[in-house]
């Protein structure tokens, strides 16, 4: 049999899976053939660009230019994501056809749409203006930012967020009835830390006592894991502007996922259908609409977290797709500097600072939510979306 000086291809089998998650990343050939080789060994598997797209044609993953797409085949689903997103320009719509729909196309095809529907609007986006501030960070889990915003508190409706800014990974972007209670910001944070199975070195916020129980829980939790920390506080708080990457993280949210959301929710307000000064219908708008406007956000944030940021040569921090600059920091010469905390530890701090029992974790009272699942029960479960959640409120 003849035998050539390269290395054998990875199993089809094992091959398949990886190759498939890096080519939804919208990955090239060239990317996918060293991202694959970081879960074979090295020494006994090698594959190419080449192999890449060998493998990719049998399994029907076709490139941008093979899936041939142009201005009249990706109007509509364009359309539906500028009815949801008004503001979103070529790039973020190239990356959420990709997410979303498995659609890959050029950018300039996209940006010829919007010129076509948009072009004052397109126009505008391009004379924006920021203010340029500079943020350092030496690695993932050296820092997490949190921070609130009440930008729909007409609403009755609150956002929360905390996000680490070296990979720029968003751990949690939670919407509630409140952000006030200090119990309901450490949940968030204990949720984060266990899905990663450890803390960071440090934590950060504005002052305000929504924040206190954050701080006190990672201190203490640092201070089991390193008592020489003993007589320190692990949470740094920044007043005014200080706490910049929670701030640049709410100015896209309200930019890009929140024109299109507050347009629909105030049809409804001016409509009279909703007044948050009546308990009742308050109720029952957070029964409706948190769980759909939750499901929302997660879904904008698995696209931020799994989308590479604009290139800016004056950006410090590395720019690549935020999970994977997470998961191997080591291609950006950085380190891991996140903080094993066992289970046990968590639980211990959880029940003291965010205990179970509180009612602020529940959407709403249980005496309404027997009723409200009743009802819905009978009216089929439906799951509200972008265009019936009035309806199914109503």
């Amino acid at each position: 049999m003849r035998v050539n000086q390269h290395l054998p291809c990875p199993p089809d089998n094992e091959l398949k899976l990886v190759l498939k998650f890096y080519y939804h990343l919208g990955m090239n050939d060239n990317n996918i053939a060293t991202a694959v080789m970081d879960h074979f060994d090295p020494s006994i598997y090698s594959i190419s660009a080449y192999t890449v797209r060998r493998r990719r044609k049998v399994w029907g993953l076709s490139s941008t230019r093979k899936q041939h797409h142009s201005v009249e085949t990706i109007a509509a689903h364009v359309d539906a994501i500028k009815e949801r997103f008004p503001n979103r320009g070529a790039e973020t719509i190239r990356k959420a056809l990709l997410m979303e729909k498995n659609i890959r196309v050029p950018r300039p095809v996209v940006a010829e749409y919007l010129k076509m529907i948009e072009p004052d609007a397109v126009q505008a986006r391009r004379y924006q203006r920021f203010k340029r501030r500079t943020f350092l960070s030496i690695g993932p889990n050296e820092m997490w930012s949190l921070d609130q915003h009440d930008k729909f508190k007409r609403y009755g409706l609150f956002f929360h967020v905390g996000l680490d800014p070296y990979p720029g990974v968003i751990h949690w972007c939670k919407v509630w009835w409140t952000v006030r209670n200090p119990k309901l910001i450490a949940r968030f944070y204990f949720d984060a830390a266990r899905a990663i199975g450890g803390v960071p070195l440090i934590t950060q916020s504005d002052p305000g006592t929504e924040n206190v129980n954050v701080a006190y829980a990672h201190t203490a939790l640092r201070h089991q894991a390193d008592p020489s920390l003993d007589g320190t506080i692990q949470h740094r708080w920044f007043r005014k502007h200080g706490n910049i990457k929670p701030e640049i993280h709410w100015s896209v949210f309200q930019r890009d996922w929140a024109a299109g959301f507050q347009e629909m929710l105030d049809k409804g307000v001016d409509q009279g259908l909703y007044d948050i000064g009546d308990p009742l219908e308050c109720l029952i708008f957070r029964f409706v609409f948190i769980p759909f406007i939750q499901k929302e956000v997660d879904a904008w944030v698995h696209q931020r977290n799994w989308t590479k940021r604009r290139a800016d040569r004056k950006k410090v921090l590395p720019n690549g797709i935020p999970m994977l600059i997470l998961q191997k920091p080591h291609q950006w010469n950085a380190a891991d500097y996140k903080i094993y905390i066992s289970p046990q530890s968590f639980a211990q701090m959880e029940s003291k600072y965010a205990p179970s029992d509180d009612p602020v974790f529940k959407l709403v009272p249980d005496a309404f939510a027997v009723h409200a699942n009743t009802i819905w029960t009978a009216m089929g479960s439906p799951r509200p979306d972008f265009h019936n959640a009035w309806a199914m409120y109503v």
